[in-house]
């Protein structure tokens, strides 16, 4: 049986982050690329082991920005429209950027953190209902990803499982994402908490027995009974040296987290 570790990693400047079930209108972020300091960086074991899975910590250390370009079948029920979407990804600065040319104009929406604004088009397109909100859509595919690197977020604390679970024939050893609990002093000069808000009640990060990759993440909304599966497949390299899935999938799941319906399928070019 595995043991049970939690890595807490605290940044207080996170308490100011806000997640939206959706995005708002704005204009592109001038978010720079970064190289980490990797000597700076409480790494957990499991994070090590995700980083050595898809790459390494210096290919990862050494990649500011990965440009992907796929495309995408969206599931309507009997029927499913297809469309071309390119991902600009900083994995460092937790950003993400979806461009959509579409017939009627292109759409175009980034995801900073947990923050979602619209650059072009509108939000509530016709054409890219997927069946989840566009900022749902973008951090599934921000965080599946980049997963390795979203392990390391310091804006929550990470819990590896003791159980290893079966899901589609594979052993999954389940790190759980959780909101940091800032202490801060009240105005009576006692001890309070802030909690950061964020989307989801629940993240579960699955990283595989066998080779370490996390390819499947679970989220959970228990009020409002949302909940997305994300899982990559087919895993290539990158001119940086790291692996990213070549093709994405997303789930609606039931409570349990069993899949229900497909929503998305990704396929890189």
């Amino acid at each position: 049986m595995m043991k049970i570790t939690t890595k807490i990693m605290v940044n207080l400047t996170a308490v100011l982050v806000l997640g939206v079930a959706g995005c708002q209108s704005g204009s592109k972020s001038a978010v720079e690329g970064k190289k980490p300091d990797m000597s700076a960086i409480a790494v957990s074991a499991f994070a090590q082991r995700a980083m050595d899975a898809t790459g390494g910590s210096a290919a990862w250390a050494n990649t500011e920005k990965a440009d992907l370009r796929a495309v995408v079948t969206i599931y309507k029920g009997d029927s499913y429209y297809l469309t071309e979407q390119q991902y600009e990804v900083k994995p460092w600065m937790n950003w993400i950027m979806v461009t959509s040319p579409e017939p009627k104009g292109t759409i175009a929406w980034q995801l900073i953190d947990m923050d979602c604004s619209v650059i072009a088009g509108q939000e509530n397109s016709d054409r890219l209902d997927m069946g989840m909100s566009k900022r749902d859509f973008a951090e599934a595919v921000r965080d599946i990803t980049t997963s390795a690197v979203r392990l390391l977020d310091m804006q929550y604390n990470f819990a590896e499982g003791a159980d290893a679970v079966k899901a589609e024939g594979q052993w999954y050893v389940p790190i759980t994402r959780q909101a940091v609990i800032a202490p801060v002093s009240s105005e009576a000069g006692k001890k309070a908490a802030v909690v950061v808000p964020g989307r989801w009640s629940k993240v579960v990060f699955y990283q595989r027995q066998d080779s370490s990759a996390v390819d499947m993440i679970w989220y959970a909304d228990a009020a409002k009974n949302q909940y997305l599966m994300v899982r990559g497949y087919d895993y290539k390299k990158l001119d940086t040296g790291v692996l990213v899935p070549s093709r994405i999938e997303l789930y609606s799941t039931n409570a349990m987290g069993i899949s229900e319906k497909q929503l998305v399928k990704i396929d890189a070019k």
